[in-house]
């Protein structure tokens, strides 16, 4: 529904009843990024963090983990990400089309901010 703020209680809540559920971990972390604005703060990161460390092979939490690094130019760490959401299971094939874009779009951005580098 898009109310991601409105949401916000119900997710503290339940992270503390069901804290070792990946899923509410990551869908807690995407609604508060989502109510900045789409920036993920320090809350987020830990929580998308503690969802990895109980399923490394979560998808929606490597997403979001592969999207803060990519945010902050980390490129090789999103690469990282990306490349192990593309190792889970059962991917549909819009999720692994996308992920090998995003994978091609930050190799370039690291082959480019080389470049530029070696420039000056």
């Amino acid at each position: 529904m898009k109310r991601h703020r409105d949401a916000l209680p119900a997710f503290e809540r339940a992270s503390t009843l069901l804290s070792n559920d990946p899923a509410l971990l990551a869908d807690y972390a995407d609604a508060i990024a989502m109510s900045a604005g789409g920036k993920f703060d320090r809350k987020t990161e830990l929580l998308i963090e503690q969802a990895l460390a109980i399923d490394p092979q979560h998808v929606k939490s490597l997403m979001l983990k592969a999207t803060i690094e990519f945010n902050r130019g980390q490129y090789a760490r999103a690469i990282d990400a990306w490349e192990r959401l593309l190792k889970v299971p059962g991917l549909d094939a819009e999720t692994i089309k996308v992920t090998q874009g995003s994978i091609a779009e930050s190799r370039h951005l690291m082959t480019a901010g080389d470049a530029a580098a070696r420039a000056k």
